[in-house]
């Protein structure tokens, strides 16, 4: 979930999306399943608003799916959009999905 890498945003995105391609996954419509998602979903407090890399992601402070685990490994990492760490976003979430821990 956290982690230091040598890659620009750019760069992190196309490996992300080329593991994607390697273990199964293509193109196909927005909100369909697939059998693999790999999403950046902050990088350091940088924002960046482009058509195929939108930085913070825009749905992971609506997504408990995502907070949750996210709060556990760093909650106290800022939005740089909301102003918030990760656990006052989790904490704010509307989201009443059920999160289970599966090892």
């Amino acid at each position: 979930m956290t982690g230091k890498t040598f890659f620009s945003p750019e760069e992190l995105i196309f490996f992300c999306k080329s593991v994607e391609f390697f273990l199964g996954r293509r193109q196909k419509e927005q909100w369909t399943e697939r059998k693999i998602d790999i999403d950046i979903l902050l990088f350091n407090s940088r924002t960046i608003n482009e058509k195929k890399l939108i930085i913070p992601h825009n749905y992971m402070c609506n997504r408990r799916f995502v907070l949750e685990p996210a709060s556990e490994i760093a909650p106290d990492i800022l939005h740089p959009v909301a102003k918030k760490s990760i656990l006052e976003l989790l904490l704010a979430c509307d989201d009443t999905s059920k999160v289970e821990k599966v090892y």
